[in-house]
């Protein structure tokens, strides 16, 4: 449920897709289908408490692994970012970012993995640093390994002399500051649009998109012209 982002329960537990998945594999295990018809409703483990248990049980898990890859990578890079949720409260996500060697190809590949989430009482440099050091060693990450650490460009994460980065190059020196190029990127679309040539053809380009989006008449046509002309269907056959 989680790798595919499906909430476990649903408003009533019979509906919920814990229940949905759990007697679908009931339907090919006898022990399974007997205890969950035969068994008293306080035996059963199946309640919401019991739920969030073995989620956190697989949690420790997987974070237990993830924290044993990044250790023996030696090399590691933190990126974090803080954002408000729908309680209002400030979240700061942790991952962690590192090389992995397949131990049977010999390949190396990078590695991306979400590590926390971690409330956040302060949005200061100084708070947010500290809370993410402290997130880190309870997590059992040997923090002197960090060689970067990438954050978005608001002060509060980029300031050169009271931001995150700063502070954490005080407490381990090799970690070197890298401004997040999706948000470099995004910044730069932002700008761009501004310009007037860029936002007129935006604007067209959108005007066009929406025009076969939403007839299917438009779309069938624009297919039937594209197949009239050998070479473009050929081009575009190689397209998605």
């Amino acid at each position: 449920c989680g790798k595919q982002n499906i909430a476990m329960r649903g408003h009533t537990p019979e509906l919920s897709n814990f229940f949905a998945i759990l007697n679908s594999k009931a339907q090919g295990d006898d022990i399974l289908r007997d205890h969950l018809a035969n068994r008293s409703r306080r035996a059963k483990y199946t309640s919401p408490d019991i739920q969030n248990e073995i989620i956190n049980i697989i949690g420790n898990q997987i974070r237990t692994s993830i924290v044993e890859n990044c250790n023996n990578s030696k090399f590691f890079t933190l990126i974090a970012d803080e954002t408000t949720d729908t309680s209002t409260r400030e979240q700061v996500s942790v991952c962690l970012r590192y090389l992995e060697r397949d131990t049977i190809t010999n390949k190396i590949s990078i590695k991306e993995d979400f590590l926390d989430f971690v409330m956040a009482t302060s949005t200061t440099g100084k708070h947010l640093a500290e809370l993410l050091i402290e997130t880190l060693i309870s997590a059992d990450i040997i923090t002197m390994n960090m060689r970067a650490q990438g954050y978005d460009g608001a002060a509060n994460m980029s300031g050169k002399y009271k931001g995150v980065q700063a502070r954490i190059c005080e407490m381990v020196p090799g970690a070197m500051y890298v401004h997040c190029k999706s948000h470099c990127l995004n910044l730069a679309i932002v700008h761009s649009c501004k310009d007037t040539s860029v936002r007129n053809v935006m604007s067209t380009v959108q005007e066009v998109a929406f025009s076969f989006d939403y007839s299917s008449k438009k779309l069938q046509a624009f297919y039937q012209e594209l197949d009239s002309d050998a070479t473009t269907k050929e081009n575009m056959d190689k397209r998605t």
